[in-house]
């Protein structure tokens, strides 16, 4: 099947190709047709470069690195007791093994490459010999291995990340990948942190995840030793519990051994592979990968059709005036100018509407924000700082390393916390009672007057004796799809009444969007306040008295009301960046309306300008015939792809 799909890309590279030079003939310097053959290349540009992300997460120990190594059927990645620094640790094809570390972006350095045998001096450390001067020597934020990895050659970029954390890469790897793999060890699966952290994917938007209990084999060995039933009882009884955190249902939950699935591999011991259960996980994993890449080349394809659909009414139209007698055709064309300038007028009326509908938006957002904040965020700051459960206690024998990691666990367990209130009131309040309303009250607003705008463009037709396309879309739905594809769906008018509005049908894309600035904010914000709030912690922690009560309590309530403090602060910091990336949202959204309905107009203007100009009506007749031809051919072959790869998936 991977066959199959490789050939489609070249296809469909080839047809890119194929319609660049159709536009390039046809288009001349118009700008809407700079802008189709900017729409080609950029998926050109996408499919060139084209990877199927799959991400591997989980808590330290939980088989993370055991598990690539199985799947990649060598042991690429060191498998250690001792956890790896919050690093992003990223795998690809290469055909000789090499190396790049990337430094945090405020250390100032470029990333650099490294010998594979020298990576246990930058990405492993020893807990107890930890201090300050360590940290700053691996400030290292994400790193690129490449291998000649046969199993996964040019296809699959694979990806592991400690856990959710406060690095930036990581949640921007996770906010792109294709597949999402979550690890747990068989032996004490589901505990604190990954029920906080699988709350948290969830509350990201991200619900189409495999659950893979690694260690199986031991709970199965212990068993046969035993003469108990225990791997049956622990995979019913976690099937059932994690089921409803993916959409892949009980598809999603699998056991494994990695270590006898990567021996079976290394040895070829058939029986030892299968009795590890791996090789059904690499199944339903190929499946999906497969899936996925059918989905983006459907898409490729689908977008390819939309700018093929577009030249061939330009042609159809243009051979339809070229037929026309000379003489009357002009009275025709003045005509239509009449209608273009009309519905020129009516297209420049949507910026003063569009403008006073982002204004809502962008200060609905400040203030609900500002709201929600201070009555549902600032009262919990505390209690969620005692919530926390660092790994790591405090020792009195090296109180300031101890309490500095202790309050560093604390914040980016406040951290997390606050992403995942904040992506759930986004999504439930946030995006239906602010975004959604005021978006779906705009395009009511406008709705008349794209009704004339639509109107004049059919008379513009009518005069000029064209054929009407059912795939043509303007007008109010021309609106709708450039907003569309800023924030995703489509509003179907004939419901667009004063009713409940269901945002995920309306706005699919919109609190994956925000979620992700609430992702950068949050850090930009806790990266401002983190120094002050371990100093102080730090100061009450040296210089308090022991007593009766738990030293990491004490510590926690420090952390906690000075983390409260710290936010109040800088929270009109966290308003007006958000208020600033709500406004990019909005300003896209219109550039993507402006540039629909311009280039539209554009079209109809060059057909005009065109027909009125020729002299070499036959030559040009002729020319365009040989276009259009060439345009049907590329519009078949896409139908064929799209049947292939819906017959494929059948």
């Amino acid at each position: 099947m991977r066959t199959l799909f490789k050939e489609s890309l070249s296809r469909i590279s080839d047809i890119i190709n194929r319609q660049s030079e159709i536009i390039s003939v046809v288009g001349s310097v118009s700008v809407s047709y700079k802008h189709y053959l900017s729409i080609l290349k950029q998926i050109q540009e996408t499919l060139t470069d084209y990877k199927l992300k799959v991400v591997v997460l989980g808590k330290y120990g939980s088989g993370k690195s055991s598990l690539i190594n199985a799947l990649l059927g060598q042991k690429f990645l060191p498998v250690n007791p001792l956890p790896t620094y919050d690093m992003v640790v990223e795998i690809q094809y290469s055909d000789k093994p090499n190396a790049t570390l990337y430094p945090t972006n405020n250390s100032g350095k470029e990333p650099f490459d490294v010998r594979i045998e020298d990576l246990k001096k930058y990405i492993f450390f020893d807990r107890e010999e930890m201090n300050d001067d360590v940290k700053k020597a691996i400030a290292y934020e994400k790193i690129v291995l490449r291998y000649p990895i046969d199993n996964y050659k040019q296809d699959v970029v694979i990806t592991e990340i400690p856990e959710v954390s406060d690095n930036l890469i990581s949640h921007e790897c996770l906010l792109s990948a294709d597949i999402i793999i979550y690890c747990m060890n068989s032996q004490s699966p589901f505990g604190t942190i990954d029920k906080n952290t699988i709350e948290h994917l969830r509350a990201l938007g991200l619900t189409s995840i495999f659950f893979v209990l690694t260690f199986f084999d031991t709970v199965e060995y212990w068993d046969l030793m035993i003469g108990n039933h225990d791997a049956e009882d622990t995979r019913r009884h976690y099937t059932n519990i994690l089921s409803p955190y993916t959409d892949f249902d009980s598809e999603g939950i699998l056991f494994v051994g990695s270590i006898p699935a990567l021996m079976g591999k290394i040895k070829n011991d058939t029986s030892l592979l299968e009795s590890s259960h791996f090789p059904e996980m690499e199944r339903k994993l190929d499946q999906m990968i497969n899936e996925r890449i059918r989905l983006k080349l459907i898409k490729a394809v689908d977008s390819v059709g939309k700018v093929n659909r577009e030249i061939r009414r330009y042609l159809s139209n243009k051979i339809e005036l070229y037929k026309q007698d000379k003489t009357s055709i002009i009275e025709k064309l003045n005509s239509a100018q009449v209608y273009l300038e009309r519905a020129k007028e009516k297209a420049k009326m949507i910026s003063p509407l569009w403008n006073i509908c982002a204004s809502e938006i962008v200060s609905g957002t400040e203030d609900r924000f500002r709201l929600f904040f201070l009555s549902e965020i600032l009262p919990n700051v505390e209690s969620w700082v005692q919530e926390c459960n660092p790994m790591q206690g405090i020792s009195l024998w090296n109180p300031k390393r101890t309490g500095t990691d202790y309050t560093e666990s604390c914040m980016k367990c406040l951290q997390a916390k606050m992403e995942i209130e904040m992506c759930m009131w986004s999504r439930e309040e946030l995006v239906p009672q602010v975004f959604s309303k005021n978006l779906i009250i705009c395009l009511e607003h406008l709705k008349p007057i794209m009704d004339e705008y639509e109107s004049n463009l059919n008379s513009l037709n009518n005069v000029l004796s064209l054929k009407q396309n059912n795939s043509q879309v303007y007008g109010i739905r021309r609106i709708n799809q450039a907003m569309s594809e800023v924030v995703g769906g489509d509003i179907n008018w004939s419901i667009c009444t004063p009713v409940p509005i269901p945002v995920n049908y309306y706005f699919p894309k919109l609190p994956s969007i925000l979620n992700s600035i609430y992702v950068v904010v949050l850090k930009n914000v806790f990266e401002k306040i983190s120094d002050d709030v371990t100093i102080i912690a730090l100061s009450s922690l040296m210089g308090g008295c022991l007593g009766d009560e738990p030293i990491e309590r004490r510590l926690k309530r420090t952390i906690g009301r000075k983390a409260k403090a710290q936010l109040a602060m800088n929270v009109n910091i966290a308003i007006s960046e958000i208020r600033n990336r709500v406004e990019i949202i909005t300003n896209k959204i219109l550039r993507s309306i402006e540039n629909n309905l311009n280039t539209h107009i554009d079209q109809y203007q060059k057909l005009i300008k065109d027909v009125k100009e020729v002299d070499l009506i036959e030559e040009q007749m002729a020319t365009n015939l040989v276009m259009l031809t060439k345009n049907n051919s590329i519009s078949d072959e896409l139908g064929l792809m799209v049947t292939k790869h819906i017959e494929c998936k059948q």
